[in-house]
């Protein structure tokens, strides 16, 4: 009697406790819903504002850059980078906030894959200048066309290009390659930066992580770009893999099954 009574009790304490876990589940789950419509939002509204800034700098650049003295060009450069990168950090939290809100829709079409690595190269060419970094491009001759979301694959392979650079040292060559292998459309982008440690590897991926790998130009990050890029590819259903050795530099490599994106 006493053990019946024991289990009695204590099976009523772990309905209560599942109820309880099912209760704070849920109220976690509406938090979530407020936190992403209230992130959607800001980022929404901050990205007006911050579009004039750049405007009128490049305005102020262009048309009285020759005017002004080199303290007040930098100045101009200054509030420039900054706009910049505020622009990329609003941009991102609205990417993430449409991928938790489960709203992160693809406007799948035929596209050549060649030409979106070639739009993806012109932001691309100009910070590898900066840097004096070369770039070795590869692209295999008569590449198919896949159905994909153009302009999101061209976010991801400028994620992929933009952190390369921003990890390589100066006067170093970024391998760039993009061919087709198996009815599977390969990107891959081959650094000779810093590299990583195998630890820091696994968290590459997960949201605003810290990989210990130094930006060579002490450029600003979101801490989001490769997260985004992730589920870009996994929303194509393919797949993108990262190897790396401190001192080594770091591969990137993005595959899209031909097949599976068309259906």
């Amino acid at each position: 009697e006493l053990l019946r009574s024991e289990l009695f009790h204590t099976n009523q304490e772990l309905n209560n406790l599942t109820r309880s876990l099912h209760k704070k589940n849920a109220q976690l789950a509406h938090l979530n819903t407020i936190k992403n419509q209230f992130l959607g939002m800001a980022a929404h509204d901050l990205r007006k504002p911050i579009s004039v800034i750049l405007n009128y700098v490049e305005f102020l650049l262009d048309e009285t850059g020759e005017q002004l003295d080199e303290e007040h060009t930098n100045f101009l450069n200054r509030i420039e980078n900054s706009a910049f990168f505020m622009k990329r950090l609003v941009d991102d939290f609205l990417d993430v906030s449409a991928i938790e809100a489960g709203r992160f829709q693809l406007n799948i079409a035929p596209v050549n894959p060649a030409e979106i690595l070639e739009r993806s190269l012109v932001l691309t060419q100009i910070q590898a200048g900066k840097k004096k970094i070369s770039l070795d491009i590869s692209v295999a001759p008569d590449l198919p066309e896949i159905s994909l979301d153009a302009d999101k694959i061209e976010q991801a392979m400028s994620n992929v290009l933009g952190n390369a650079i921003e990890h390589s040292l100066a006067g170093t060559c970024i391998s760039i390659n993009l061919e087709e292998v198996d009815e599977t459309i390969v990107f891959s982008v081959q650094d000779q930066g810093v590299g990583m440690s195998q630890d820091a590897l696994k968290q590459l991926f997960a949201p605003f992580s810290k990989t210990g790998a130094v930006k060579t130009g002490g450029e600003k990050s979101t801490g989001l770009g490769l997260t985004i890029t992730r589920k870009i590819i996994e929303a194509h259903q393919g797949k993108i893999t990262a190897e790396s050795e401190e001192g080594s530099g770091t591969t990137f490599t993005i595959s899209l099954d031909k097949k599976r994106n068309n259906g």
